[in-house]
């Protein structure tokens, strides 16, 4: 079914970034709107690899995170903190505790 979905995103046809039939587009499209709901403020862009960018965002509550978005509209990753601690073991203890969740 991906394939499909590449194959829609970029065809002759495909409204490019706002397209309403286009799984990759409101994936994005749904994305945007969240970050202005939540009033997360974009602080700065880099490049990143593979043709991606790295966006650093703050959210009103002082939480950053980092979302990579790839290149020809391939999808994003986020980032964020593990723990808000100046303390390396408070990352190692919340690296752990991640790791002993169950996937859902």
């Amino acid at each position: 079914m991906t394939t499909l979905y590449r194959q829609l995103h970029k065809s002759a046809t495909h409204k490019q970034g706002n397209d309403p039939a286009c799984p990759v587009c409101q994936r994005h499209v749904k994305m945007g709107n969240l970050l202005s709901e939540l009033g997360a403020r974009q602080l700065s862009s880099v490049d990143g690899p593979i043709g991606s960018t790295l966006s650093f965002y703050l959210l009103p509550n002082g939480i950053t995170f980092i979302l990579q978005w790839y290149a020809e509209d391939a999808g994003f990753e986020m980032y964020g903190p593990l723990a808000h601690s100046n303390r390396v073991e408070d990352t190692f203890f919340a690296l752990s505790q991640l790791a002993a969740q169950v996937a859902a």
